[in-house]
């Protein structure tokens, strides 16, 4: 290659890069911003956990610049200067394009440095009370943060306890067996209706709850409920009565665990539940027939108890009245079903010895009627022409409960 051509290529590369290194000859620059805007009433805290001090709260609208994102967490300059973290769910972002044309004749100058920016000293004090025109979201943004959730609630529960319903069906039998007789003497008694079972139950719950997760959490609790039947019933024919006093009680205790599912919405928290517990149960049941042709015949179940798993699911609506306390409508379905019951039996004219065993429910015929019974024996009858329909007494106390409770997050 000649000398010309050498120095005509160099003095080409020279001028190439004296192009491209000249700072003026930049076509733009784009700056990239990001802000965050608060949907609702935010904390604003020292650092990305909930467990962290709060250093201000900013309204719903408020716009924040965006220093750091950290997924779930972002960090924000609020427009007071205030540097922090605040939850992703409580903001949305938005994102600014600033583009700045360089001009070749004005070389660029690095920027003056700047004083480092000193963050505000974590506040010692309480958490800052919010107005209550914006204490519902708020109130669910504090649901969400909290660890623990305690709560105990009254309850009221309707239930079918079907096998209670034999002393009222004996009791109907009975004034057939007894029409049979009076039939030969000419009588023909009107039948009342039938004595009624122990349906309605009181009681209530105490329950502690851990959060998982913001919508999960776990609880630990104990429930009681109690109830209690007193009825009368009197039939009276040509002079002739029968009467029927009936009382029947109960009561069951039980530790359970539960799931809970939290759908926050703006004003309210609902909450799906469902869990298991070992219920004890205990009953007691207490006939006596009066008339004015006979002694008195007396019918007395009692010390009957039992132990069962059970089950229960429902539905409970949270409204907040504080930032960590509010009050909750709940309604629930419980399968509760008690088999095996071992209890004391007596009967007979004024009072009688008692016999002790595990409950059985039969039918016994007698001058020509079935007859329902039920009855302790150490092991079950043995079948014959006489009884029929043998198998374990069961106490069914599955059925709808309604509750009003409080409850208190920390």
């Amino acid at each position: 290659m000649s000398t010309e051509k050498r120095s005509f290529l160099f003095l080409a590369v020279l001028l190439g890069l004296v192009f491209l290194l000249t700072p003026g000859w930049a076509q733009s620059n784009v700056q990239v911003r990001k802000y965050a805007i608060a949907v609702s009433d935010a904390n604003i805290r020292s650092n990305p956990t909930t467990q962290s001090s709060i250093l201000t709260v900013v309204r719903a609208g408020e716009k924040m610049e965006v220093l750091d994102d950290l997924g779930t967490w972002f960090k924000v300059k609020t427009p007071s200067g205030v540097v922090g973290y605040v939850w992703g769910k409580l903001v949305r972002i938005e994102v600014e394009k600033v583009i700045k044309e360089v001009t070749p004749e004005t070389p660029q100058t690095p920027p003056k440095p700047q004083k480092p920016e000193t963050p505000p000293a974590p506040q010692t004090t309480s958490r800052p009370k919010l107005p209550s025109t914006a204490g519902g979201s708020d109130v669910l943004t504090q649901a969400r943060e909290a660890k623990f959730d305690f709560s105990f609630n009254f309850t009221y529960a309707l239930v079918n306890p079907e096998d209670f319903w034999a002393w009222g069906r004996t009791f109907n039998t009975i004034f057939e067996y007894y029409e049979q007789i009076w039939v030969s003497y000419g009588y023909t008694p009107q039948m009342d209706e039938p004595l009624t079972n122990l349906k309605h139950m009181l009681g209530g719950d105490a329950e502690l709850k851990y959060f998982l997760k913001d919508n999960f959490a776990i609880g630990v609790g104990f429930t009681l409920l109690s109830g209690s039947k007193d009825e009368k019933r009197r039939l009276e024919v040509a002079g002739t009565y029968m009467e029927v006093n009936q009382a029947l009680k109960s009561s069951i205790t039980a530790p359970f665990l539960a799931l809970h599912f939290y759908m926050p919405s703006e004003t309210v928290n609902f909450e799906v539940f469902a869990g298991a517990g070992y219920y004890i149960g205990k009953f007691s049941a207490d006939y006596l027939y009066t008339t004015n042709f006979s002694r008195p015949f007396s019918v007395s179940l009692t010390d009957m108890k039992k132990s069962t798993p059970g089950f229960f699911g429902g539905l409970r609506v949270n409204f907040p009245i504080q930032e960590n306390m509010g009050i909750f409508v709940a309604g629930k379905y419980d399968y509760i079903k008690f088999t095996d019951i071992e209890g004391k039996y007596s009967s007979g004219g004024g009072g009688g010895t008692y016999t002790t065993g595990k409950v059985y429910y039969y039918e016994i015929l007698s001058n020509g009627r079935w007859l329902p019974m039920l009855t302790p024996f150490q092991t079950p009858p043995a079948p014959s022409r006489t009884l029929r329909n043998i198998r374990p007494a069961e106490f069914n106390f599955s059925g709808i409960n309604l509750s009003l409770g409080f409850f208190v997050k920390f």
